[in-house]
């Protein structure tokens, strides 16, 4: 809530520009991409699925054995009763991933379809997968001939509870290797090691590629990199937008180059000194009420080296509250801010377009938020990127509220004051209807009347305890019984608790 500050497919097409182009034009793809970032992005991740060229289970207990024509592959653990060698049951698979050699991917996911057990509900059993260290065939692998595996494991994944689902091992370290040529590609390993030591040990069923129906069969899922991720760090963000406008403006490394600058080499001397800093602090400040009864609520940021771009997801209801347009503070001056709101979410970047301006170290308001509302209990910071020059992110924390201010919430997160007023009706004159504001900064017995020039009550439009806040009512121009009263001037007059004043309007037929 708001109290709590909160904080296969080939790489895209995409268009990379010379120094001899026109500013212009390099202003306008910088700016097309802070659109893009701010914008929803859907599924603009390339992905695809491969499907196995070998596959097969072996069988200790059969060490002779091949399986490669089997529709189901079979995974047991090795020890039964008295610790008893001769049960295990592992499953091997490979792929081919030709296709996309000395390309770059952002994920890749070995997935099988877990159809049904045996003996003994495996759920919860961590099943392991290793890479393979030599080659090997589907109908020529037996227990006795199956090659070696690394010593560590590539992945893990737990037995769901209940069968007819799919589990998945993330192995796209392995998959990035393979495609760079630094580790040959002989497939994975996939074996359950969890002792058991007594009768009826859980036997595991996946479906083979032989099954008749390839929709359940094993596959590869392999992301490559979104459109628009120019730094090839797999998210397209505001950073994409630093990188661009530094190769624009100041002889950065080309956008694109991604087979050059891997996402799993992306940890160089600069990242990791950026991930070992203090992480940088991210929070809103105290809501301000302004005389519009619109609000303002500061964005502070607090870190230690210069960031070149900035991006924020708030979420907040859309029921309750309406986000405007947010604006620069001084410490946020010279950079440009863009924003779009959209089902409930505000997406806000910040970034000199022309390279120049940076937000420096320290501490201080970057935006303020702006809207209408007085419930604000649901606006959030979700989400907080900050990257500097090299288009490298800040490590940053969201936090709980930064500063102290004029102005809090109550329990319900709407705005308190911190005194009473009576504000002038709007509009004034009136025909027939006005709007009337008043503030409490404690719960209090409130009366709040009409007078005509003679001093008698024509309209009494509160009395009642109300809480504390920002008020607002509305007079349709007529008394108590309903009759629409003549033109001419009214007062109104409020007390509450020991408050008391009294304004006075028009009605202008």
């Amino acid at each position: 809530m708001f109290r709590s500050l909160e904080k296969s497919q080939k790489q895209a097409a995409f268009p990379k520009p010379t120094r001899s182009r026109a500013r212009e034009s390099f202003l306008g793809l910088a700016l097309l991409l802070t659109l893009t970032v701010l914008l929803p992005l859907g599924s603009a991740v390339g992905q695809e699925a491969l499907y196995p060229t070998d596959d097969a289970y072996i069988i200790h207990g059969s060490p002779d054995h091949n399986t490669c024509t089997e529709p189901e592959l079979q995974i047991r653990n090795d020890y039964g009763v008295g610790g008893s060698s001769g049960w295990a049951a592992d499953v091997l698979i490979k792929f081919d991933l030709s296709q996309f050699a000395n390309q770059t991917i952002c994920s890749a996911k070995l997935k099988l379809f877990y159809c049904r057990w045996n003996s003994n509900n495996p759920k919860n059993r961590v099943l392991k997968l290793f890479r393979n260290m030599a080659d090997w065939e589907e109908c020529n692998v037996t227990w006795n001939n199956h090659p070696d595996t690394a010593a560590q494991p590539t992945s893990s994944c737990a037995v769901p509870v209940v069968t007819e689902t799919w589990m998945e091992w993330d192995v796209t370290t392995d998959v990035q290797a393979m495609l760079q040529g630094s580790i040959p590609n002989y497939g994975w390993h996939l074996l359950d090691d969890n002792y058991w030591g007594t009768v009826n040990i859980p036997q595991i069923y996946f479906k083979s590629k032989e099954y008749s129906d390839i929709t359940y069969s094993p596959r590869l899922e392999i992301s490559g990199i979104p459109c628009g991720d120019v730094n090839c760090n797999c998210v397209v963000d505001i950073g994409d937008v630093v990188y661009l406008i530094n190769y624009l403006f100041k002889g950065g490394p080309q956008p694109c180059s991604c087979s050059e600058n891997p996402p799993i080499a992306s940890s160089n001397s600069k990242q990791s000194l950026n991930k070992n800093m203090k992480a940088s602090s991210i929070g809103f400040g105290q809501p301000r009420r302004m005389k519009d009864y619109s609000f303002e609520i500061p964005l502070i940021g607090n870190f230690n080296m210069e960031a070149a771009g900035m991006q924020f997801e708030v979420s907040y209801n859309p029921n309750e509250v309406t986000l405007l347009d947010p604006a620069l503070t001084s410490r946020t001056e010279g950079m440009q801010i863009f924003s779009v709101a959209q089902d409930g979410i505000q997406r806000i970047g910040l970034v000199d377009l022309n390279g120049q301006n940076s937000v420096s170290a320290g501490e201080g308001p970057l935006i303020m938020l702006r809207g209408k509302g007085t419930n604000l209990s649901s606006i959030t910071i979700k989400e907080a990127t900050l990257v500097d020059r090299d288009a490298i992110k800040i490590p940053v924390e969201i936090v709980e509220a930064m500063k102290d201010g004029e102005e809090g919430l109550d329990a319900d997160g709407s705005i308190i004051p911190k005194n009473f007023v009576l504000s002038q009706n709007l509009p004034n004159p009136f025909n027939p209807e006005t709007q009337i504001n008043y503030d409490l900064p404690s719960a209090c017995r409130v009366k709040l009347c009409i007078y005509n020039l003679l001093g008698q009550r024509a309209r009494t439009l509160v009395d009642e305890y109300q809480s504390a806040g920002y008020k607002t009512i509305n007079w349709d121009g007529k008394d108590d019984r309903g009759n629409q009263l003549a033109s001419g001037v009214y007062f109104y007059r409020i007390q509450a608790g020991d408050f008391m004043d009294a304004k006075k309007m028009i009605m202008m037929k």
